[in-house]
C-alpha cells in the first residue's frame, strides 16, 4: 500500500518536479542569444550552444578565441554583472567599438553609467574593430588585463583608462604622446606600446611606476632621451626601446636595476658603455 502510494505521489507531482528543473531563459541566456545573433560562424562552432546549456547567471569567464567568427560587436551582454573575463580575440570581428558598445557591457540606465565592478580582463586582439576606444572605458574601474592590439583602432590614449587604476598589463595602437597620467596607474607590471605611432618624449611619470616589470616601447618616433626618473623602477626585467630615435647617453642607472633583457637598437644613443653593465648576470640578453 505505501508502495503504491509512493507511486501517486510520484507521477502525480512529477510534472511540477519538470517544471521546476526546467531552464529558464533569464537575462544573461537572452544576452547570449542577442550575442549569437551578432556573430556570423561559418564554421558551425557556435551551433551547439543550445538554450538548455546557457545557464550563465552566475558566468565569469566567456572564451570564444581563436575561431572563425565575423560580424560586429553590437553585443548585449550588459546583463552578466559578475562577468570577470571577455576573450574574442583573434578572430574576423570588424566595425568600431563605440561609447554604445560600453554603455551596453556596463549596463547603461536612462539617468547613470553603471560600471561592472567583477571585470578584470578584456582581449578584441587580432580582429577588424576599428575607430577610438571611448573615454566610457572608466568604468571598467577593476580592470587588470586589456588587449586590443591589432585592430584598426585610431586617436590618443584615452584618459579613461587612467581610472582603470588595478590595470597590470596594456596593449593597444595609440597615436599622439604618451600621457604623463601613466604614472598613476601604479599597478601597471606589462606595458606594451611597440608598434605604434608615438612621438616625443618617454614621460618623467614612467618612475612612479615600482611594480613594473616589462616595458616595450620599440618601433615608434620616439625621441629624446631617457627620462632619470625610470631609476626608481626596481623590478623592471625588460626593456625594450628599438627603432626609434632616442638621443643621448646610456644613464648609468640603467645597468643597476638588475634587468633581464635590454633592447636599445636602431636609436642615436651615444656615450660609453658603463662599467656596470659588464658586471650584469650572463644569461640576460643585451642588444644595443
Amino acid at each position: 500500500m505505501r508502495s503504491l502510494l509512493g507511486v501517486f505521489f510520484f507521477i502525480f507531482l512529477s510534472p511540477f518536479l519538470v517544471k521546476s528543473l526546467s531552464p529558464s531563459l533569464n537575462d544573461d541566456v537572452l544576452g547570449l542569444i542577442v550575442f549569437k545573433a551578432d556573430i556570423r560562424d561559418p564554421d558551425g562552432k557556435l551551433r551547439k550552444l543550445g538554450r538548455g546549456l546557457l545557464q550563465l547567471q552566475f558566468l565569469q569567464k566567456l572564451s570564444l578565441a581563436k575561431n572563425n567568427l565575423t560580424g560586429s560587436l553590437s553585443l548585449s551582454l550588459a546583463q552578466l554583472s559578475d562577468l570577470r573575463v571577455l576573450d574574442l580575440s583573434d578572430n574576423g570581428l570588424w566595425g568600431s567599438i563605440s561609447s554604445d558598445f560600453f554603455m551596453q557591457f556596463l549596463g547603461l540606465l536612462p539617468s547613470a553609467i553603471w560600471s561592472m565592478p567583477a571585470l578584470k580582463s578584456l582581449d578584441l586582439s587580432d580582429n577588424v574593430l576599428e575607430g577610438e576606444i571611448p573615454q566610457d572605458i572608466e568604468g571598467l574601474n577593476n580592470l587588470r588585463v586589456i588587449r586590443l592590439r591589432n585592430n584598426k583602432f585610431t586617436g590618443e590614449v584615452p584618459d579613461g583608462i587612467g581610472n582603470c587604476l588595478l590595470l597590470r598589463s596594456i596593449d593597444n595602437q595609440f597615436t599622439w604622446e604618451m600621457p604623463e597620467w601613466i604614472g598613476e596607474m601604479r599597478s601597471l607590471e606589462t606595458v606594451d606600446f611597440s608598434e605604434n605611432n608615438f612621438t616625443g618624449q618617454l614621460p618623467d611619470s614612467l618612475g612612479k611606476l615600482q611594480s613594473l616589470k616589462i616595458l616595450n616601447v620599440s618601433t615608434n618616433a620616439l625621441t629624446g632621451s631617457l627620462p632619470e626618473t625610470m631609476s626608481n623602477c626596481k623590478n623592471l626585467v625588460a626593456f625594450d626601446t628599438s627603432h626609434n630615435s632616442l638621443t643621448g647617453n646610456l644613464p648609468s642607472w640603467l645597468f643597476t636595476l638588475g634587468l633581464e633583457q635590454v633592447l636599445f637598437s636602431d636609436n642615436r644613443l651615444s656615450g660609453s658603455i658603463d662599467s656596470a653593465f659588464t658586471s650584469s648576470t650572463d644569461n640576460s640578453q643585451k642588444k644595443l
